[in-house]
């Protein structure tokens, strides 16, 4: 047979043997009852949760605000956002003595908003500029979007008045001086999908590790070892199967958040989706199934499998937190994924993760060939 007729042969072979492994997972409870139907209702059952506990639940945060404000609906506004707000001729004073959670310090009025644009109403607007303190970034955004909401709606009103159009509206943006803002101290986006990664490889522990155990200790690695099959297909087999549960799931959680979130979202300019960083995604989260399976493969039990789970998920942190926050080469397995920017990059990262896990895999192979030999051997002694 030649090269290119075995490397067919490996493929299709591995191919049957994952479906197989799909259909025996997809027979388990495990997998509906901690993937598959937790990933289809959890985020709106959680989503209906939090917006029960937030109306049954008192004010968000105390914000003090001057006596004097513009001709604009502010403490409205910050009512509707659930804040109790205190009037104050000194706000600032109030913010230092740790009587509220933020303040209005000032206000001032800014540039107009453009003849041009107000000429068929025959008026001038007015563009106010706010001092703001906040104690943390959540309580800062909740007051800007809630004085942002107010000029809004006063400008609308007023256009509406003169007989102008909404598309005077987008010169009437308010701008904010932030006297304190804390930013975080790394790439949002990077956070997001390394906490994915994380999470969703999380589960080969529960998929992978612990039922490697139980086969051995059932004998079923055994009997699979005796028929005409390589270990190492056989674990990349299963990693290949749970890679296939975890996207069905992924799909899931995507799919909530589109249909939940896609009213909010259709307003804002948001940039386009990294769908260049997705096989470097998906090779991470099959690396992360290759480390839990080499500890099903090598642990004893399942007590031993339980603690030593902790050595794979410490070292996966590890590449996922040097990618969050470092400056990682694009070559370091799953770590250079999340730094990746050309496309040149992308398929570097995603090569290097491959290798890896490929090498994990070949590790599980020799393993559970070399202790399921001995164990056959002690059998025929």
């Amino acid at each position: 047979m030649t090269r290119s007729g075995a490397l067919f042969a490996g493929l299709r072979e591995l191919a049957i043997l994952t479906r197989l492994e799909l259909r025996r997972l997809m027979r388990t409870d495990e997998v509906y009852r901690y993937v598959l139907l937790p990933a289809l209702f959890g985020l709106p059952v959680l989503l209906f949760g939090a917006v029960l506990l937030a109306s049954a639940r008192g004010p968000s945060a105390t914000v003090a605000v001057p006596r004097q404000l513009p001709p604009i609906d502010v403490v409205g506004r910050l009512e509707d956002a659930r804040c109790r707000v205190i009037p104050a001729d000194d706000p600032a004073a109030l913010w230092d003595a740790g009587r509220v959670d933020a303040a209005v310090v000032s206000w001032t009025e800014g540039d107009g908003l453009g003849r041009a644009a107000w000429q068929t109403a025959g008026q001038t607007g007015e563009r106010w500029r706010f001092a703001i303190l906040a104690r943390t970034p959540a309580t800062q955004d909740q007051v800007e979007q809630a004085l942002e909401e107010a000029g809004e709606d006063w400008v609308a009103d007023t256009i509406a008045l003169g007989g102008g159009t909404e598309t005077d509206l987008h010169p009437a943006t308010m701008r904010m001086d932030l006297l304190e803002h804390t930013r975080l101290p790394f790439d949002a986006v990077r956070g997001l999908l390394a906490y994915a990664v994380f999470s969703v490889g999380l589960l080969a522990f529960f998929l992978l590790t612990l039922p490697a155990v139980a086969d051995r200790r059932e004998g079923v690695t055994e009997t699979l070892r005796v028929l005409p099959i390589r270990p190492g297909r056989m674990v990349t087999a299963r990693v290949l199967a749970l890679v296939s549960v975890q996207l069905v799931a992924s799909v899931f959680v995507l799919l909530n958040l589109a249909i939940l979130a896609l009213p909010a979202l259709s307003s804002l300019d948001l940039p386009r989706p990294p769908w260049e960083r997705l096989p470097g995604l998906v090779a991470s989260v099959a690396m992360a199934n290759a480390g839990y399976a080499l500890v099903g493969t090598v642990s004893p039990s399942a007590r031993i499998a339980n603690s030593t789970s902790s050595i794979p998920m410490t070292l996966q942190l590890g590449l996922l937190v040097f990618g969050v926050l470092g400056s990682p080469p694009v070559w370091v397995p799953m770590a250079g994924v999340l730094v990746a920017g050309t496309w040149f990059e992308h398929v570097v990262a995603f090569l290097s993760t491959v290798a890896a896990t490929i090498a994990i895999l070949r590790v599980c192979g020799w393993l559970l060939e070399t202790r399921v030999s001995l164990v056959l051997r002690r059998g025929d002694d």
